[in-house]
């Protein structure tokens, strides 16, 4: 038994990355410009529903931008989708 919640335990801990050196808050306009030049640029991948589920993309974009982790750099995107 013990053996099965020490696993559960470092389960629970590995579910998600911290980005501390990235940056908080709202998006600056060098930060913007920069995710829609990705977004140009790479459009064929943002069509496809497939690719953008797979976070792949995100993670592509995060290294673009430089300064975003790739959830915050999804979370971008579903606002620009919303409009």
């Amino acid at each position: 038994m013990c053996l099965k919640r020490e696993k559960n335990e470092k389960m629970k801990k590995r579910k998600r990355k911290i980005y501390s050196t990235k940056a908080k808050g709202n998006w600056e306009y060098n930060e913007d410009m920069r995710f829609m030049t990705f977004m140009i640029e790479n459009r064929e991948s943002f069509e496809n529903k497939n690719l953008r589920r797979s976070n792949k993309v995100f993670k592509k974009m995060a290294k673009y931008v430089k300064s975003r982790c790739p959830e915050q750099c999804r979370s971008h995107h579903q606002k620009y989708e919303r409009k």
